[in-house]
């Protein structure tokens, strides 16, 4: 809603969350090679385990973020990859490994289930490590004696590393694309469709309306919105006494809006037409639908029923095209605590597209017209 790309928020997010690893990576590989020193084992081999390590990072990242999807929160979150990546991870790695060892299992595992393990990251990083430290084994088990691996085969790290590679670019794509198929308004309708039973509206919720919103319900269902007035009113006002005449930038047409869980009838039928530059206040008491109306024009979610047009595009249809006409200020969480006001300026200046050369000039603007000349380098976090 604040202009950010779907592209770019997730591959921020990817950049920070990597850069963040590197300090468990650094420590874990001072570790490691502290122990190869005073063991005089091979450093070539700690080297490998490092580049795995990097590679894990990189490929969890995206398949932690296509399960953030189905999740609801971030507690209930870790814990579930917490379980599930001891079950299809530790767990999976410690099961290929017998199943390499019985010989009656080995050449099913081998051209089968090993390339399916895989998919999990941290199988592949178990299934490297074992390989690694069971080389020899494999060895006289698999060559006969006086043949060996060699470390980069597939057979031991090779089709790791290829794994997590491979698994790096595709789980951040179908992370981008799932954002993107999941955040349009019309796939949600299209589950609206099938999952939810609308109830009908009673008579007494019908008869319960005011005149001047029966009166709006019906410019806009026969259309006398956008300039499609009737025009045999040269005054441009209708028989209802409203401006049919004015142009409509926002258009909600017998909108219902009712919820997956409880299966909660939130907003029973709104049909209002705002003109351009016109200031609207919407009004109710608590639970009357007021956020889940704004949150259906904001393209957060799609109406159960009924249509949305913003300067001329449909919601359903052109959700992200909508979301650039869009400015969104949320009751919490509006600022940043570690941003001053004029960085908060210049931050959404930038997502909004303004060019650079003219944010300076915008922002001193803005400063001036809030009057907020004194506070303008002071962190939002800070109080007055």
């Amino acid at each position: 809603l604040s202009g950010v790309s779907i592209s770019a928020y997730w591959l921020s997010t990817f950049l920070w969350d990597n850069l963040s690893y590197q300090i468990t990576v650094v420590l874990i590989s001072i570790l490691f090679f502290m122990v190869a020193i005073i063991r005089k084992s091979s450093l070539y081999e700690t080297a490998i385990f490092v580049l795995i390590l990097e590679l894990f990072g990189l490929a969890s990242s995206g398949f932690t973020y296509i399960f953030t999807f189905w999740l609801p929160d971030a507690a209930t979150a870790q814990i579930a990859m917490i379980f599930f990546n001891f079950i299809f991870g530790f767990a999976l790695s410690i099961v290929g490994m017998v199943l390499r060892l019985l010989p009656t299992t080995r050449p099913m595992y081998m051209s089968t289930l090993r390339y399916i393990f895989l998919l999990s990251p941290l199988c592949c990083v178990g299934d490297a490590l074992n390989n690694i430290a069971l080389r020899t084994i494999w060895e006289l088990r698999e060559l006969g004696p006086g043949k060996e691996y060699k470390i980069f085969d597939i057979e031991i790290v090779g089709l790791s590393i290829i794994y997590l590679s491979v698994e790096t670019i595709v789980y951040l794509s179908i992370t981008i694309g799932l954002e993107y198929i999941l955040g349009l308004p019309i796939y949600q309708a299209w589950m609206n469709k099938y999952f939810i039973k609308l109830p009908v509206v009673s008579d007494k919720d019908k008869n319960t309306k005011d005149e001047d919103v029966l009166a709006e319900e019906e410019r806009i269902h026969n259309g006398r919105s956008n300039n499609n007035a009737n025009n045999a009113n040269d005054s441009g006002t209708d028989t209802n006494g409203s401006n049919s005449g004015i142009d409509d930038t926002i258009i909600v047409d017998s909108v219902q809006k009712v919820y997956y869980t409880g299966q909660k009838h939130a907003v029973k039928g709104c049909s209002i037409g705002i003109p351009n530059g016109e200031c609207f206040g919407l009004l109710g008491i608590n639970g009357a639908g007021k956020t889940s109306l704004l949150s259906m024009l904001s393209g957060e979610f799609p109406p159960t029923t009924g249509g949305i047009t913003l300067n001329g595009l449909n919601l359903l249809t052109n959700a992200h095209e909508c979301r650039k006409h869009i400015g969104y200020c949320p009751q919490f969480d509006a600022l940043f605590d570690l941003l001053t006001a004029r960085e908060h300026l210049a931050l959404y200046a930038r997502l909004k597209g303004i060019q650079e050369c003219d944010i300076e000039a915008v922002v001193n603007q803005k400063i001036t017209e809030m009057g907020l000349t004194e506070y303008q380098d002071r962190l939002a976090g800070r109080s007055l």
